[in-house]
């Protein structure tokens, strides 16, 4: 028992050392060959990490792994930082930069979380440790909100909706209220470009509050509908893209 590793000395992070060494020291009661999980001669990172995040889920990595005495072992842990707000399953939940949800968020504020909301219309349920398998839509977020200020200048971005993780569309909500709707596949800089063609030259400004839709997800034509019109194919607005 001596071998045994029950305290983690914890570098340069903000989790409990006390917290840590407890999960650690549970694992005495998984096995292999009869030898406790938490031995000094099998103990290893992966099996640290995956013992820490069933507790700890906001910790997305052991960077360093060191055993330093009989039952003592020395941990870098990473921890997740929250990247977006995904909402599904009637709730909010925080993803890190790998998509993994790790926080169930209770009483969601835009004004107390900063990161960008992408809403899941499909309503797909949602547990703290998954991995949303969201990376294209990740992916076209990120670059839609980096270009974004640099090319529309009419309108800022509010918040980011699918009809679920595997679709190829994704439709903005803008800060005027009319929604954009892109393709996920195609790139963005060249939908942006489109959408400022269409707010500069095709939709008049002082129309702009009645707008319900743009819709860019074709190559060579643009379709907008506004509020008031039932926005049935043969009331849309079509413009053809340069």
């Amino acid at each position: 028992s001596v071998f045994l590793v029950a305290r983690v000395e914890l570098v340069a992070t903000a989790f409990s050392a006390e917290e840590v060494s407890a999960l650690v020291a549970g694992m005495r009661s998984q096995r292999i060959f009869l030898i406790p999980r938490n031995h000094l001669l099998i103990i290893d990172r992966e099996t640290v990490l995956r013992a820490i995040q069933d507790e700890l889920p906001q910790v997305r990595t052991v960077m360093r792994f060191e055993r330093t005495g009989r039952n003592r072992i020395r941990l870098g842990l990473e921890e997740r930082k929250p990247s977006f707000v995904w909402q599904a399953a009637g709730g909010h939940f925080l993803l890190d930069q790998d998509g993994v949800v790790f926080q169930k968020v209770l009483n969601y504020d835009p004004a107390v979380f900063p990161e960008q909301l992408l809403v899941d219309r499909a309503d797909a349920p949602v547990r703290v440790g998954q991995n949303v398998n969201a990376g294209k839509i990740l992916a076209f977020v990120q670059t839609l909100v980096s270009l974004w200020p640099e090319i529309v200048t009419q309108t800022g971005y509010q918040s980011f909706s699918f009809p679920g993780v595997s679709s190829l569309d994704i439709f903005v909500k803008t800060g005027i209220g009319f929604q954009v709707y892109f393709d996920v596949e195609r790139p963005v800089e060249t939908q942006l470009r489109n959408l400022i063609l269409l707010l500069s030259r095709e939709i008049k400004p002082e129309t702009y509050s009645g707008l319900s839709y743009i819709d860019l997800r074709l190559h060579s034509v643009a379709y907008y509908c506004y509020l008031d019109a039932p926005c049935a194919p043969e009331n849309v607005n079509q413009a053809t893209l340069e």
